[in-house]
């Protein structure tokens, strides 16, 4: 899993996959789809006006007979005349094989007049419903196209209101996914999602008139692959917040199901989502193992002699912020500005992790360490550039609410005097002026502030 911390920048990155997923659903219900359900009527009127049923409906279920489908015919059979010609008319249109059939002449001699007559009605109703989206992409078990093993995710086959449901849910799962682990395994689980969720059933579904369309199989592989992603990471607030969201999808589809009602679907979703939670989890536990000498060399001071320099413990503690492990790499940080005090590659691995550990509430140690950056004396030029960056990226991550001491408010303020960014210090002293404008400290810094801007114009 990537390193969320070490460039604040991540923190407020656009999520550009969460961002195109959802603007694909929005892009195929509102536009592609648009005059869809339209299309499908007058279809239906058109199959009903031409009474191709009476072709069709004798050969259908002599078909279902050779394919061993009882459980259909049965359905047909106990329903009345009407009713059996719409049904036998939406599993006609998912079969392509009993199309295929019919073309070929199967069913009916090719030189008959029967067949010349079926023929030009179908292809008059054909042209009608191609014309729809839904119909095109629908995953069809009966012959699968390669278009539509992912393309039935992105579109559209219930209520709006459920739709919308649907896709707040897709939303918030992309987002944490893409957040946790970035944008390659943000698009892997949801193409592995629709693509486990149409496998899973294809292959262990008995029932070969079923059509899949929508994108809760996606959903449910993004919401599962972000709990197991919060596991991995042991962090507790984001596995709550995982979890409630997962709860909340389960109750949407007990209470408000999608028209697809199979297991198979969002176990396959899910399944998919555990295989990558595996594969990250795996490469989690060889970075470990690669840098594992080091928490024994901790507990026996090893790290203090020569044979591990300072510059390979510190990619080392880098690879362990990126595994998720952040108390071991503040440990090895620490060791290292215990004897180099002024080290910046131990200092930003400490504050990556320390702003990386949680949420950053009203005890967290985010504060401290930022303080001590502040107020650190004697430290080498490049400190003032170094202090102000981390303490912009301590602000981003606290929403810009800052907890530090006004003492180390006014430091910051002069190290941005120092190297320049005029504008940063004046922000800061007016910040510290609302609370202590009578102090001498504050006063003088005003002064100085005033006599630095007055001689850069």
């Amino acid at each position: 899993m990537r390193n969320n911390s070490n460039n604040a920048e991540q923190a407020i990155a656009l999520p550009f996959v969460t961002l195109a997923i959802v603007s694909l659903c929005l892009l195929s219900a509102l536009w592609l789809q648009d005059g869809d359900q339209q299309l499908e009527q007058q279809a239906a009127a058109e199959y009903q006006r031409l009474e191709l049923s009476k072709f069709e409906l004798p050969l259908f279920i002599r078909y279902l007979r050779e394919q061993g489908d009882d459980g259909h015919v049965d359905q047909l059979q106990s329903l009345d005349v009407e009713s059996a010609r719409t049904a036998a008319r939406r599993w006609i249109d998912i079969s392509p094989s009993f199309l295929d059939a019919m073309w070929s002449g199967h069913y009916l001699p090719i030189a008959s007049a029967e067949y010349r007559r079926w023929q030009e009605r179908r292809t008059r109703y054909d042209s009608l419903l191609d014309r729809s989206v839904s119909h095109q992409f629908r995953f069809k078990f009966d012959q699968p196209d390669a278009t539509t093993w992912l393309g039935y995710a992105l579109l559209s086959d219930t209520s709006t209101w459920r739709w919308l449901g649907g896709l707040m849910a897709l939303l918030l799962a992309c987002l944490l996914t893409e957040r946790l682990a970035g944008p390659m395994i943000a698009a892997l689980g949801w193409a592995t999602g629709s693509l486990g969720a149409a496998i899973a059933t294809w292959s262990f579904e008995g029932n070969r008139l079923l059509t899949l369309i929508g994108a809760d199989a996606a959903t449910t592989g993004m919401l599962t692959l972000s709990l197991l992603l919060s596991l991995l990471l042991r962090r507790p607030w984001l596995i709550a917040w995982s979890a409630s969201l997962a709860l909340a999808w389960v109750a949407l589809q007990i209470y408000w199901p999608s028209s697809i009602v199979t297991p198979w679907w969002h176990a396959g979703a899910a399944l998919s989502a555990l295989l990558i939670a595996s594969v990250l989890g795996l490469v989690q536990w060889h970075r470990t193992r690669q840098i594992g000498d080091l928490p024994m060399q901790l507990e026996t001071t090893e790290l203090r002699k020569p044979t591990i320099d300072d510059e390979s413990a510190i990619r080392s503690a880098s690879e362990l912020v990126s595994a998720g492990d952040h108390k071991l790499a503040l440990r090895i940080a620490d060791e290292i500005l215990g004897r180099s005090p002024d080290h910046l590659s131990a200092w930003q691995v400490k504050v990556a992790a320390t702003l990386e550990n949680g949420p950053i509430d009203v005890d967290h140690p985010a504060h401290a360490v930022i303080e001590q950056l502040a107020l650190r004396r004697d430290a080498p030029d490049q400190w003032n550039t170094f202090a102000t960056e981390q303490f912009e990226a301590y602000l981003r991550a606290t929403n810009g609410k800052s907890r530090l001491s006004l003492r180390a408010i006014m430091a910051l303020a002069q190290r941005y005097m120092a190297i320049g960014k005029l504008d940063s210090a004046q922000r800061l002293l007016s910040a510290v002026e609302r609370k202590a404008p009578n102090a001498p400290p504050v006063k003088r810094m005003r002064e100085a502030l005033l006599n630095r801007t007055a001689t850069s114009l």
